[in-house]
């Protein structure tokens, strides 16, 4: 659950106009989108971003950070059995991508 409060706020905050979160049920899971309508990032950036303490040039910009969001996100995402992916090309803005599985649970009364 800390993973998608984390990730819902910060991208609330940092989509930008014309961006979007989006959630929805796919394959005996749940899948939330944030889609950002900022630079993109290109390969090099991409190989690295996911990497402790990488800002992909955020570092330059005025958004505050240590560059441990995405790493710590990535490695809750995968101990729950998820992903959290990113597409993304420069001069088109970037999709990160969440994905975790849902057990089904049976209620007794």
């Amino acid at each position: 659950v800390e993973v998608v409060v984390r990730g819902v706020a910060r991208a609330d905050g940092e989509v930008g106009e014309g961006g979007d979160v989006g959630a929805g049920g796919a394959g005996g899971g749940v899948e939330i989108d944030v889609i950002d309508n900022g630079p993109g990032l290109d390969a090099e950036q991409l190989s690295r971003l996911f990497q402790p303490f990488e800002r992909a040039g955020a570092q330059r910009g005025a958004v505050a950070g240590t560059g441990l969001g995405l790493a710590l996100s990535r490695e809750f995402a995968q101990a729950m059995g998820g992903s959290l992916t990113v597409a993304s090309r420069p001069g088109e803005g970037s999709t990160f991508r969440l994905r975790l599985p849902v057990e089904p649970t049976q209620v007794t009364r």
